[in-house]
């Protein structure tokens, strides 16, 4: 009898894939993923959780100032904060003079209650969606990688902006006026809760896209530039400042919408998106009063505010991740 070529095969004896970084077992006819793999996916995915949470708080307690500076520059175009129009330092002035030091955090707690979960499911999602589509389009990945971080920021931004806009909108609310938080929620729930949320989440998935694929991407390149796992943290803040300047500039009108009508009365009528536009474009003569009172208005401020905010972000994030691996012993 001519032997078979599984003659001497045992099936219940262990072998190695080709890949050396995936082991698998065989017993039984089915093949098993090793708990091992399983269980750094998912310390992986608790690091994210953990290190983006973190990161998100400790960037909004240090900015917090600037945070509502920005709001109260946005909103006053609609709602009237001073006797005037203030500036930068026109409205640093108001605050202090009117309010005090600590008015300076008004609306944090409510702030911290929102950006921890949403930093933190954020890069959950935005690592989770790479690993996933370097899972099922390996080929795709490996022509296109710089692409699919942009697609991942986009889809994760657009999550999260949906999970979290209530909070959002509670916020905004709280920073432009003496009300409480639950007087906030009695007043606009249900569906107030919602207002501009439209425009928020159009604009969202362009400015996530922008800033957390110009962010990963520019990260693994110096990596790869300099053959190192841990970035410096000035390259860090670097490359996260400047993510989130062009994805700032790019989007930022749909933003400006998004924080004026959510300060705006619920008893008025919420205009459509082209109703706005086109009440800015009218009030205005010419193209550059058109830009810099009309569609970017009060851009100076947000960019003061949420350039270095990212910028922390980014850096803690990925600093954070290297001492949590140090304290897991990884």
């Amino acid at each position: 009898m001519i032997p078979g070529p599984f003659d001497n095969y045992n099936s219940t004896t262990d072998f190695n894939a080709d890949d050396e970084d995936l082991q698998w077992s065989y017993s039984e006819n089915i093949i098993h993923v090793p708990e091992q793999e399983t269980a750094n996916t998912e310390r992986d995915m608790l690091r994210h959780l953990v290190c983006g949470g973190f990161s998100g708080a400790v960037s909004r307690c240090l900015t917090a100032p600037l945070d509502r500076l920005k709001v109260l520059l946005q909103v006053q175009g609609n709602r009237q904060v001073a006797s005037r129009e203030l500036g930068i330092f026109g409205m640093f002035r108001h605050m202090y003079r009117t309010e005090g030091v600590l008015s300076m955090w008004r609306g944090n707690a409510v702030n911290v209650a929102k950006i921890m979960p949403e930093q933190a499911l954020r890069f959950f999602l935005f690592e989770y969606l790479n690993e996933t589509a370097a899972h099922f389009f390996p080929q795709l990945i490996q022509e296109h990688p710089t692409s699919f971080k942009f697609v991942c920021g986009g889809g994760t931004g657009l999550i999260i902006q949906a999970a979290m806009y209530p909070w959002e909108i509670v916020k905004t609310r709280r920073m432009t006026s003496n009300m409480g938080v639950f007087t906030i929620f009695k007043e606009l729930y249900p569906w107030s809760l919602w207002r501009g949320a439209k425009p928020a989440l159009i604009g969202v998935m362009p400015f996530a896209a922008l800033e957390l694929g110009l962010s990963r991407s520019l990260t693994d390149a110096y990596k790869t530039r300099f053959q190192t796992s841990e970035v410096s943290w000035g390259a860090l803040l670097g490359v996260g400042a400047f993510s989130t300047t062009v994805a700032m500039g790019a989007t930022y009108p749909y933003r400006l919408m998004t924080c004026q009508v959510q300060a705006a009365d619920t008893t008025k009528t919420t205009p459509t998106c082209l109703q706005w536009a086109r009440a800015q474009w009218n009030s205005y003569d010419t193209l550059g009063d058109k830009l810099r009172k009309g569609f970017y208005r009060g851009f100076l401020a947000n960019a003061v505010k949420t350039v270095p905010s990212s910028a922390i972000v980014w850096w803690v994030y990925n600093y954070s991740q290297h001492r949590y691996d140090d304290y897991k012993g990884r």
